[in-house]
């Protein structure tokens, strides 16, 4: 018996534990594509929320309501 060291990794959404599956043919680690709770099913749950500094700049919306 083959013993493999695995590890987990939590939705940075919801918080649900993901475990990898094995692929047989490759004998490499395939981490889910979406969250696999059914309320989250996210499909950024394993990436970091980027946002674009200018867009959330208050300064800049001020600016656009004015014309």
């Amino acid at each position: 018996m083959e013993e493999i060291t695995v590890e987990i990794r939590r939705c940075r959404n919801c918080g649900t534990i993901q475990w990898p599956r094995l692929d047989a043919k490759t004998k490499t680690l395939l981490w889910p594509n979406v969250c696999k709770n059914q309320k989250c099913k996210s499909p950024y749950w394993n990436k970091e929320r980027v946002r674009d500094p200018a867009i959330w700049d208050p300064e800049r919306k001020k600016k656009q309501m004015q014309g």
